[in-house]
């Protein structure tokens, strides 16, 4: 031997302690893998390198040389995987020289496009003869003895490491999932006891906001409207214009009537005249004065529904058109609503709340108001009343009509719309959510 063997030697099992320490030192079984595949070149030259983890044929690849990570779904990787696992279950715990020849038939097409002539399988055996993996090398040219010694000795610091790295990441695991398993307790607990915690029952309903105590306009005669003097939401005094009716044939009906009213106090005037001569003419006058009465009554009355044909504002408010917006040519009947006044200070909340979200309701429960217009701006009411018979309400639904009284000074505008929150009484949290679903499955159980 001479001094350059010697030289030679000196500096592969200096670079081989080197290397060594670096697998000591890696934190994870990626830097691990990356630390094999890659710097075993000092001690030993090859083409391509491969770490395999797993045992018996079951496992992934943790690491290809000249890559940072493996890429999970190409060919080669996908390829190297099934012949890893192949040497796994074939050789086992035993280093093998590898060639096309020694490798199942399947395997063997793809073996020229992905790895040269002669590879070299070592398992990596843990201490106590338990299997984690192996190491696949690559190269030409055929693999020597020594080599083979040498790798063997690298193989075995590299599944010293790799164990060390599992059995720390199994406790990390298994604090982890103790952790989590107390984690979870503590939050089923605390779950568990905030469904106890008691929370006011709601429940969401159409609202509008309706007069308070209005004044409803109804049509004082039969007949036909001949114009509407004011317009939907305007605001009028009292002594107003509101409607006109067509008041034609009253007119004619005047004209009738003022003129039998003439005749028949004509009439009356001749008899009293000749009452004093004409004992029959006498006794005609009660009867003609009866009639002079009756065509007297039926003047004013004409009269009346003639002055009534122009209906005025009774008092100060709003004109509400409920669905019409053109009343003009509409026949009407005597006592039909026209419009609504409503004093735009006095409202109140009409709510309708459906069959399926009754709850116990009382006096005086709070309700919310949110507008469509300004939803951003909610008005507190309290519950005034509720009916205690379901009827259709305006969308349709079966509900109960309720209304509301406002608290404090704002007042929204009449008309307006949106959605009203109920609050009921306190209950469990868990009544307020699982209240719907165990009405909805309720009847399937027959309970």
């Amino acid at each position: 031997m001479t001094l350059q063997d010697n030289a030679a030697g000196a500096r592969g099992l200096a670079n081989l302690l080197l290397l060594q320490d670096r697998i000591r030192d890696a934190d994870s079984r990626a830097a691990l893998g990356a630390i094999v595949v890659n710097d075993s070149r000092i001690i030993v030259p090859y083409d391509i390198a491969v770490c395999w983890q797993g045992e018996r044929g079951r496992g992934d690849i943790l690491a290809v040389s000249n890559l940072p990570e493996p890429e999970r779904q190409s060919a080669f990787t996908l390829w190297s995987k099934k012949l890893c696992a192949y040497l796994s279950r074939a050789r086992h715990a035993m280093p093998a020289r590898i060639t096309v020849e020694d490798i199942d038939k399947s395997l063997q097409v793809d073996w020229p496009h992905y790895l040269p002539a002669h590879s070299l399988w070592l398992p990596l055996m843990a201490p106590g003869g338990h299997e984690l993996g192996g190491m696949l090398l690559s190269r030409p040219k055929p693999w020597q003895d020594e080599e083979l010694r040498v790798l063997e000795r690298l193989a075995k610091s590299m599944a010293f490491s790799l164990e060390f790295l599992m059995r720390r990441r199994r406790k990390r695991n298994l604090f982890r999932s103790r952790k989590r398993f107390l984690l979870a307790g503590v939050a089923i607990a605390a779950i568990a006891a905030a469904m106890f915690i008691k929370v006011p029952l709601t429940v969401l309903v159409p609202a509008e906001v309706v007069p308070l105590n209005p004044y409803i306009v109804r049509a004082p005669l039969r007949g036909v409207v001949e114009t509407m003097d004011v317009d939907a939401n305007q605001m009028v005094t009292a002594g107003d214009s509101l409607v006109h009716m067509d008041a034609t044939q009253l007119k004619t009906d005047l004209a009738v009537a003022r003129q039998e009213y003439e005749i028949a106090i004509a009439e009356y005037r001749r008899s009293q005249q000749a009452a004093s001569s004409d004992r029959e003419s006498s006794s005609q006058m009660q009867v003609l004065l009866s009639r002079v009465h009756q065509k007297n009554a039926e003047l004013e009355y004409i009269t009346g529904q003639l002055e009534r044909a122009d209906i005025k504002a009774p008092r100060d408010g709003i004109v509400i058109l409920p669905g019409r917006t053109e009343m003009a040519g509409l026949p009407v009947s005597q006592g039909e609503r026209l419009m609504v006044l409503a004093d735009p200070k006095s409202v109140e909340m009409e709510l309708w709340l459906p069959v399926k979200d009754r709850i116990p309701l009382h006096d005086a429960n709070r309700v919310v108001l949110f507008l469509n217009v300004e939803p951003d701006h909610p008005y507190e009411a309290t519950m005034r009343l509720i009916d205690f018979q379901a009827k259709n309400s305006p969308a349709g639904v079966l509900s109960f009509r309720a209304r509301s009284g406002f608290v404090g000074k704002e007042r929204p505008r009449v008309g307006l719309r949106g959605v009203a929150k109920i609050y009921g009484d306190d209950v469990p949290l868990y009544v307020m959510l699982f209240r719907r679903p165990w009405s909805a499955i309720r009847p399937w159980l027959e309970l």
